[in-house]
């Protein structure tokens, strides 16, 4: 009976988890409290998701120099205030388009939006990325993007 209660406790903190995942931390948030930081909600397919035809999704974004992969919906740390932002798509494959894609008789290089901007944050405030296909720079892929506030999805500890 007892080996059956420790084996059910097992599958329940396996299946349960142990709550919702902590935010990473970008650049310079590492020994500052939580409710001192701003929250960037990235959601790979939240803001643009087609360009010129071809789905796209977020892969990356950086903060000033500081580069951060994207590979499904996750939330960041980063510092308050104002910075620079740049978000890079690339095509959205998923499934076996993805295994497929290297062997594809399309080898050129993909050529997706970007999104180059200055934005403020503020502190205990929870952000999306919000784009358009509207071009804002002196080349053909640069896009119109910036954040919007949003309800925090996790409360600061």
């Amino acid at each position: 009976m007892r080996r059956a209660c420790v084996l059910i406790a097992c599958v329940v903190v396996v299946v349960a988890g142990c709550g919702p995942a902590e935010p990473k931390r970008t650049a310079g948030t590492a020994n500052l409290p939580p409710d001192q930081l701003a929250i960037l909600q990235m959601k790979p397919h939240g803001a643009l998701t087609v360009w010129k035809g071809q789905p796209v999704h977020i892969e990356s974004f950086y903060i000033d120099e500081g580069q951060y992969a994207v590979a499904d919906e996750q939330e960041f740390y980063v510092l308050p205030g104002k910075q620079k932002y740049t978000i890079d798509y690339g095509p959205c494959l998923h499934g076996w388009s993805k295994v497929e894609a290297p062997f594809n008789a399309d080898t050129s290089v993909f050529e997706g939006p970007y999104g180059r901007f200055e934005a403020t944050l503020l502190p205990g405030k929870s952000y999306v990325v919000v784009g358009t296909s509207k071009l804002t720079g002196k080349n053909a892929v640069e896009t119109e993007h910036g954040f919007k506030e949003v309800e925090p999805s996790v409360k600061p500890k």
